[in-house]
């Protein structure tokens, strides 16, 4: 079965990461419908690129990569954020673009570090209020 295939080649990478201590995992484009929870293993991970897959949930575990900078969750199915994810506390970029998101979790307002938050084409009637704290002003440039 593919799923099986594309999952043991995801628990691998994960596996050759946990051995390398990497700081960088690329899980993209592979099939995968979940993210096995060993994905927890990887506490020194910056990086974790999971965009182009067919993921529908997180697993709650995702919070024990407390140094992640980067999180790509592009072209994926999520509906939902899991429980957990405010405390990646790190984050810098974060694209949730091209997935089923029709709200935005709270959570997003802990992550005091964001630089960038990609949320194209999701389900998103309304963003709420608080978000505004992630915007800033364009800047505008002199001619003189």
């Amino acid at each position: 079965m593919a799923r099986d295939d594309a999952y043991s080649e995801a628990e691998e990478k994960i596996e050759d990461a946990q051995y390398w201590n990497a700081t960088t995992l690329q899980l993209s484009g592979i099939g995968i419908t979940e993210l096995p929870e060993s994905i927890s293993n990887l506490g020194e991970l910056q990086s974790l690129d999971l965009s182009h897959n067919r993921i529908e949930f997180l697993p709650a575990r995702i919070d024990h990569l407390s140094k992640l900078h980067a999180l790509d969750l592009s072209y994926n199915q999520l509906t939902v954020l899991p429980s957990g994810v405010e405390k990646l506390t790190q984050l810098q970029w974060l694209n949730l673009s091209h997935n089923y998101l029709n709200s935005l979790p709270m959570q997003i307002r802990e992550f005091k570090h964001l630089v960038s938050l990609n949320l194209g084409n999701n389900s998103l009637n309304l963003l709420p209020e608080w978000l505004v704290c992630f915007v800033s002003e364009p800047v505008r440039q002199s001619r003189g």
